[in-house]
């Protein structure tokens, strides 16, 4: 034996810390349209460009979370299956 074991509840406690953080992330919408009216144009520009990169930073984070928490999701599933097919076998309920 390899010694490696996963803990099902553990990765799905992992993947609802994940999508929650990803949900949480969903909600921290930035406001694009505030830069137009912060000032001078510069000012204006700068803040926009800022805003923007800034909203994409997040959603490209809560789009990450969120395959991750996918990924925790499937491997909790496939480890559960895998756990079953091989207790089946052992019993001889599975060839």
């Amino acid at each position: 034996m390899s010694g490696y074991r996963a803990d099902p509840a553990e990765l799905a406690v992992a993947e609802r810390h994940l999508r929650h953080t990803a949900d949480a992330l969903a909600e921290a919408a930035l406001d694009r349209a505030l830069p137009a009216h912060a000032g001078p144009p510069r000012l204006a520009a700068a803040l926009t460009a800022f805003t923007e990169d800034a909203a994409a930073a997040l959603d490209g984070t809560r789009s990450a979370l969120s395959a991750a928490a996918a990924a925790l999701a499937g491997t909790g599933s496939a480890y559960v299956e895998a756990e079953e097919d091989a207790a089946d076998t052992l019993r001889g309920l599975r060839p």
